[in-house]
């Protein structure tokens, strides 16, 4: 999986907003699609700094690549646009 340009299908698709807000379904998020949980410790209108923007996307992403893992180990062995 290439992550660079997995970070930038997301970013196309998800957009980027460094204020908080709240979702469709009133979750508040952040960032690149990033669901704000206590320990953000952010608010509804707060504004981040690109540089937690990006920790946050970064975690997120390692996040749901190891779950995907988890259910296809062998996701690596299909070429690269099946992916």
């Amino acid at each position: 999986m290439d992550r660079a340009t997995l970070r930038t299908q997301i970013n196309r698709d998800e957009g980027k907003r460094l204020r908080v807000y709240r979702d469709t379904l009133d979750h508040l998020t952040v960032g690149v699609g990033h669901l704000v949980v206590p320990r953000d410790q952010l608010t509804n209108g707060q504004w981040i700094t690109e540089e937690r923007c990006t920790s946050f996307f970064d975690q997120d992403i390692t996040t749901a690549l190891n779950a995907f893992y988890q259910l296809w180990p062998l996701f690596n062995d299909y070429p690269e646009e099946v992916q």
